[in-house]
């Protein structure tokens, strides 16, 4: 699939591209810390897969590169 065509992931879709629980992800979206869903009507929502493949970008380039230990040598 095209990564620029536009989607609605439905929430077990977004669990298998980012591991985590549906309390977890409604967690992280409480705190603004991962993309809202979209009401599609009644009970029903779904996840952009733009925004949700932009925050596992994000994620990636926050996370910390550990710095090599200087061991003394020139």
């Amino acid at each position: 699939m095209d990564q620029d065509v536009l989607a609605l992931l439905k929430l077990d879709q977004v669990q298998i591209k980012v591991p985590l629980s549906r309390s977890g992800i409604y967690a992280k979206i409480k705190d603004g810390k991962f993309p809202a869903p979209i009401s599609l009507g009644g009970r029903a929502v779904g996840w952009l897969n733009t925004e949700i493949d932009a925050w596992i970008i994000a994620q990636a380039e926050a996370r910390s590169v550990p710095r090599r230990k200087s061991w003394g040598c020139a």
